[in-house]
């Protein structure tokens, strides 16, 4: 029964793992773009070069995080001792949520800028092929992490009091 819950975070770990590698990915291979006037590489969130930076951050952390804490989940399937499992869902929560929020954080700031994109740095990414693509996609999968963190951060919470209530008895 345990198992199930287990496997139920993996995919959620999973999710937020690949999220984040394609986030990164994508803002490392599209996020910034020749501006032929100045002859200048220029992020595509409105000439924000922190923003796209902050983004492969967050990709980078969410694809660590992400193979560290699936790992571990796989070597708890294999021991199953209480006290450890319990404070791997406490540092599970912990890191999770911090992930929830810097990927909160990241979907704000990507958003805002993508908004504020001015004429002269729409004409810049239109002249990049799949450039508004390749913009609103890092979005949406940086949304994507966000939701899957908040998942995990659920499931392992959930774990955490079943364990809890399973020690009580």
């Amino acid at each position: 029964m345990a198992a199930k819950g287990r496997i139920a975070i993996i995919i959620a770990r999973v999710v937020a793992l690949l999220s984040g590698t394609i986030l990164m990915g994508i803002i490392a291979a599209n996020g910034r773009v020749t501006d032929n006037f100045f002859d200048t590489q220029v992020c595509i969130y409105n000439q924000v070069d922190a923003a796209c930076r902050y983004a492969e951050a967050v990709g980078a952390l969410g694809l660590v995080f992400g193979v560290l804490l699936a790992f571990a989940d796989f070597l708890i399937l294999l021991e199953i001792e209480e006290e450890r499992i319990k404070t791997f869902n406490l540092v599970s929560i912990i890191v999770a949520a911090f992930m929830a929020f810097a990927s909160l954080v990241c979907f704000g700031v990507l958003e805002a800028e993508w908004a504020a994109n001015s004429p002269r740095q729409e004409r810049v990414v239109r002249e990049l092929n799949d450039g508004a693509v390749s913009g609103q996609s890092a979005i949406a999968f940086c949304f994507i992490g966000m939701a899957s963190w908040i998942v995990v951060v659920v499931l392992c919470s959930l774990d955490q009091r079943k364990q809890g209530s399973m020690s009580v008895s």
